[in-house]
């Protein structure tokens, strides 16, 4: 059960229970660290994530600067409306059923657990300023992509694979999740598709 949510600069991650309890971290770190080094005045400021009373402590532990909330029930599930597919892959495929855009920007040899977290963090960020965008604009945007979230997921996916190209150069084989978490916000800042 992993829902991302965000609105005026706050991410929610809504997942988390005694047995899973780095993939919350990792998506809500990622929209945080993702802006760092980008010196927007968008983005994630605050990272809430909602999980299970025995997932918050262990969560908590990982960064002071998650808001960490013990409220969810094991059996708690949220319904979804329209759905785009990202699937990770030697190239990423985005689909929303009507469309299939794929990302083929060479990555890293080293796929560590958490890529996918990361993922979901920072696509949760664009589909925010996109959002925002499409808000602002009160219908007279020049241009109306057909499905935002599609687009969104092309930065994200495009995101994850630089900075992990340049978490590789680094640290070799040796890369670990939070290596790439760190080199998110230079490769934003140098991200044009």
């Amino acid at each position: 059960m992993f829902r991302i949510f965000f609105l005026l600069g706050k991410i929610a991650v809504i997942d988390g229970c005694l047995e899973c309890t780095g993939a919350p971290y990792f998506a809500a770190i990622s929209a945080l660290k993702m802006l760092m080094h980008a010196f927007l005045p968008i983005g994630a400021v605050l990272s809430h994530v909602f999980c299970t009373k025995d997932a918050a402590p262990v969560i908590k532990s990982y960064s002071p600067q998650l808001i960490v909330h013990p409220i969810l029930e094991e059996s708690c599930s949220i319904g979804i409306g329209g759905v785009t597919i990202l699937r990770k892959g030697k190239s990423d495929l985005i689909s929303d059923g009507e469309i299939v855009q794929s990302v083929t920007i060479y990555g890293s040899p080293r796929h560590c657990g958490g890529r996918g977290d990361i993922l979901s963090g920072s696509v949760a960020v664009f589909l925010s300023w996109a959002n925002q965008y499409i808000l602002a604009a009160e219908g007279n945007l020049a241009i109306r992509p057909t499905n935002p979230t599609v687009l969104e997921c092309i930065a994200g996916s495009a995101l994850l694979r630089r900075a992990a190209s340049l978490a590789f150069e680094n640290r070799k084989r040796s890369t670990l999740t939070s290596d790439i978490i760190e080199c998110l916000g230079r490769r934003f800042v140098t991200l044009t598709l």
